[in-house]
């Protein structure tokens, strides 16, 4: 039994370094959501914390006001947000060019081909001549049919409109769309991928993922530029859940009661808890962006 002790003993050595590592790291990031905090109160908007200050970490998918467990609840809510934007959140998000309130939006939108497989586009905007896509995504690992679907919208929607197509999906998910697509995929000018279309009844698709989605409404909550506060409300309930249940970030009230107990955390639940690396790095852009502009 020697050699199993000492695999033993060098298992604990590992775990104790790996422990120590991931406090430092949760006083980190309770540092920078002080910071953010700061921000907050210091802004012209009508929120004085963070959206991490509420905890909907472990949050039944059957409570609060969106059922987390499926995908056509998070794209109800963020076609919400882009119908009533007044057009600031819009460019924040999608760029300049769709800096007005959308003329239209549809959710659901089903197009029957009777050549091609039936298809249904998640959510389908018009801002004047620009027309727009995105196809909503957070486990379901079903990309292929998206080049697809943009063409079949392109051909059958009732208006000629300048078409961008979009991918939402979770940054975690990285590895199964370059599964999906292999080199198909590639950066673009934009610094946003693009899945380049390889047939005539495709369209190329650009993907942001949701973290994108969450900075892009922390950016415009803190500049408050969006007039209605039904939308800021809306908006700032969305970050909550978008960072805690789809990022799975860290909320300022675990945060707050592994302090108090002077990070007394079993072992099985450190090993179950999530590396603060992504967060931090996360939190400092966000305070870049605040402070640099």
């Amino acid at each position: 039994m020697p050699d199993l002790d000492a695999r033993w003993d060098n298992i604990d050595s590992w775990w104790d370094c790996y422990v120590r590592e991931q406090e430092s790291g949760l006083i980190e990031l309770r540092e920078r959501l002080d910071s953010l905090n700061k921000e907050w109160e210091q802004s012209t908007c009508a929120y004085d914390d963070d959206p991490l200050v509420g905890d909907w970490t472990e949050t039944n998918p059957q409570d609060g006001p969106l059922r987390t467990n499926q995908e056509e609840n998070w794209s109800q809510w963020l076609a919400h947000l882009l119908r009533d934007s007044m057009g600031d959140y819009c460019a924040e998000l999608l760029g300049p060019l769709f800096d007005t309130s959308p003329t239209y939006v549809r959710r659901e939108r089903a197009y029957h081909d009777e050549e091609l497989h039936d298809r249904r586009v998640d959510i389908l905007a018009e801002f004047g001549q620009l027309g727009m896509t995105i196809e909503v995504k957070i486990g379901d690992e079903h990309y292929e049919k998206t080049p697809q679907t943009a063409y079949l919208t392109e051909k059958h929607h009732q208006r000629d409109l300048d078409w961008t197509h979009y991918l939402l999906l979770p940054r975690s998910k990285e590895n199964a769309l370059q599964g999906a697509f292999g080199e198909r995929l590639k950066d673009s000018d934009e610094h946003r991928p693009r899945i380049t279309a390889t047939a005539a009844q495709e369209r190329d698709i650009t993907v942001i993922y949701w973290s994108e989605v969450a900075q892009a409404l922390r950016r415009t909550l803190l500049a408050d530029v969006e007039p209605s506060t039904h939308w800021a409300g809306s908006a700032y309930l969305f970050i909550t859940l978008i960072e805690e249940q789809i990022l799975r970030f860290y909320a300022l009230p675990s945060l707050e009661a592994y302090r108090a107990s002077s990070f007394g955390i079993s072992d099985i639940e450190r090993f179950q808890s999530i590396d603060p690396d992504d967060q931090l790095a996360y939190l400092d852009n966000l305070l870049e962006e605040i402070t640099h502009g």
